[in-house]
This record gives structure tokens, C-alpha cells and sequence, in this order.
């Protein structure tokens, strides 16, 4: 929300980065770094970090969003962008209902060893709004196919043994293609995806190359995409991008279910991650037709449940993964 607590008339985002002569004009060629910002705030007193971090998990909770994916750039504890995914965590855990996924970026930590991955994963899994499966962590690098499935398992194996963490690998891929390279040490895959509707239409079913390896797969879900130092500029187009994207979501057999979706960022790109989840059976004891709709009262596990549907509609009964 902010970088240096000032101002927003005269805060890093507006004297550098919507700037072209910002930041020594390094970005003047394509006319400043960035075209839009978060909101501005008034400088507050404190661990300003920290209280960004609360405002950004209660806005996605009010935004019925319960879940973050973060995109860890550094094993460095004393960088900017380690600690800030600690604040992240910290205020994860005390606004509760919130989880965080993992997401170590391959493409910036290529050189990384198994230890050191190992290693940075185990400092983070203590935190109670880290998102597990069955007890477990769940990792999910971007960039996945920059280390093979045998480095990966290498890590997992140093986790468990020399920390004590058990994980899972849910790979983020750039080229989905890779997934039968990774099926024997994964739970499921992640497309990075597209954010163009012509794209979109015609991009390939991963969800089913998934299912057909009996995996789980999370499909993005796009809103634009726009980064003028890399020359892309991929809009909302209306929100057709994010219609389309959506839609293949609905239509291809992984329904964005909460929790969580993940949100993850790439330069201006928002993405939110639509993640199948395993559905549960419950005990129907009344169905009650009120004329456009129908009452249902079950019961699961003990606890009732009241459901109303309409004609067309779709309903979908989750398990919440601990996290």
C-alpha cells in the first residue's frame, strides 16, 4: 500500500514510479514504470508495514477472498522482500481465516540449493496462516520447471529430515506442458497463464491433461495485465479478459472455489487462482420446492445445513483445508 509511509502526492509511487523521469528516468522510454497505484493513506505512526499488511488481509476478507498466494524473491532474512512476507504472515495470523501460499520464485532464486530452499520454506511453515493440505505445506514454485522434479524431491526430502516440515509441491508452471515431468512428486499444477481474451479462447484444456494424470489443477483466473517496462499490455478489455478466463474455469471442470484463491501479482497484472477442491457427500433430510426455489436441509457430520437453489443453478460442497 505504501513504500515509505509519506504523502501520496509525493510518495515513491508518485515523484518515481508513475514518473518518467523517475527513479533517474531509467524507466523514461516507456514512460515511467507503472500506470496506476494502490490507494493512498495518510502516514501512519509505528510498524506502518505491519498495519498495511492487517489492511490488505481485511480488505480481501471483505472482499470474500481468504487466502493469498506470495511470491517469495529472496532466502536473504534481512531483505526488504523476505521480511515484508513475514509482516504478511504475522498479520495473516492475527486477523485469522486467512491462509498464504507459499510461491518461491524460481525465475529470480534459479541458483538457489536444495538446503538453502529448504531451509527458507521451514522458517516460514511455523506461521499458523501458512496454507497446508493434510497437515502439510503447500509449495508452490514459480517458475517450476527451472529445477527438475528430482531437485525438488531432493528439498522435500532435507525439509522433513533436518526440519521437521512435510510439503507438498502444487508446481506454478510457465509452460504447463512440463506437467508429466513433475506428476510423481505433485499434488496438482498451476498455469502462470495468459491475459488476452483471443488467447484465452483458444489456449489448450490443461485441466483436462491434468485430470488425466489424476491431479488437481488451479486455473487463473485474469483481470489484465499491463507492464510498460516489459512491453506488455494486456487489458481488461471491458472485463471480457476476465469473463473469458473465468469461464474456462467454470466450463473445464476446476471451479474457483473458496478458500483460497490465490492472488498473485505480476508487474500491473492481478490474477486471481480458481483451485479445485475434493467434494464431500451429505444426508439430505428434507428437499421443500417454495416455487422458484428449493429448500434443502441436510446434515454433515452432525451439523445442519440449509441450502437454497434456483433453476440453472450449481452448487458445490468443499472440504476447507487446514492453513
Amino acid at each position: 500500500m505504501s513504500l515509505d509511509n509519506a504523502t501520496p502526492s509525493s510518495d515513491y509511487y508518485a515523484t518515481q514510479y508513475l514518473l518518467p523521469s523517475g527513479e533517474g528516468g531509467k524507466f523514461a522510454w516507456c514512460g515511467g514504470l507503472l500506470r496506476d497505484r494502490p490507494l493512498g493513506r495518510s502516514p501512519i505512526a509505528g510498524d506502518f508495514q505491519l498495519a498495511d499488511m492487517h489492511t490488505e488481509v481485511r480488505q480481501a476478507k471483505a472482499a470474500g477472498i481468504n487466502g493469498f498466494a506470495v511470491d517469495l524473491l529472496t532466502t536473504n532474512t534481512s531483505d526488504r522482500n523476505w521480511y515484508l512476507v513475514e509482516k504478511l504472515l504475522r498479520a495473516a495470523d492475527s486477523e485469522g481465516d486467512f491462509s498464504v501460499m507459499l510461491q518461491p520464485d524460481m525465475w529470480a532464486m534459479s541458483s538457489i540449493s536444495t538446503d538453502a530452499f529448504a531451509s527458507s520454506i521451514a522458517k516460514l511453515a511455523g506461521y499458523g496462516s501458512v496454507y497446508t493440505v493434510d497437515g502439510k505445506v503447500v509449495v508452490a514454485p514459480f517458475n517450476a520447471e527451472a529445477k527438475t522434479a528430482s531437485w525438488y524431491a531432493t528439498a522435500f526430502a532435507t525439509l522433513k529430515s533436518t526440519y521437521g516440515v512435510s510439503a507438498v509441491l502444487l508446481p506454478v508452471f510457465l509452460d504447463a506442458n512440463q506437467m508429466a515431468n513433475y506428476q510423481d512428486i505433485s499434488i496438482g499444477f498451476v498455469n502462470w497463464g495468459v491475459r488476452n481474451t483471443a488467447t484465452l479462447n483458444t489456449w489448450p484444456n490443461w485441466t483436462a491433461k491434468a485430470h488425466a494424470l489424476n491431479k488437481l489443477w488451479m486455473e487463473p483466473v485474469s483481470v489484465q495485465d499491463v507492464r510498460p517496462n516489459q512491453q506488455i499490455y494486456d487489458q481488461a478489455s471491458n472485463t471480457a479478459t476476465l469473463s473469458a478466463s473465468r469461464t474456462r474455469a467454470t466450463t473445464q471442470g476446476a471451479p474457483p472455489v473458496r478458500p483460497p484463491p490465490g492472488i498473485c501479482c505480476g508487474g500491473n497484472g492481478t490474477t486471481e487462482v480458481a483451485m479445485e477442491r475434493p467434494t464431500i457427500a451429505i444426508k439430505v433430510d428434507v428437499v421443500e420446492p417454495t416455487g422458484s426455489e428449493t429448500q434443502v436441509f441436510a446434515k454433515l457430520g452432525g451439523q445442519k445445513l440449509v441450502g437454497v437453489f434456483r433453476p440453472g443453478g450449481k452448487a458445490v460442497l468443499g472440504i476447507r483445508s487446514s492453513g
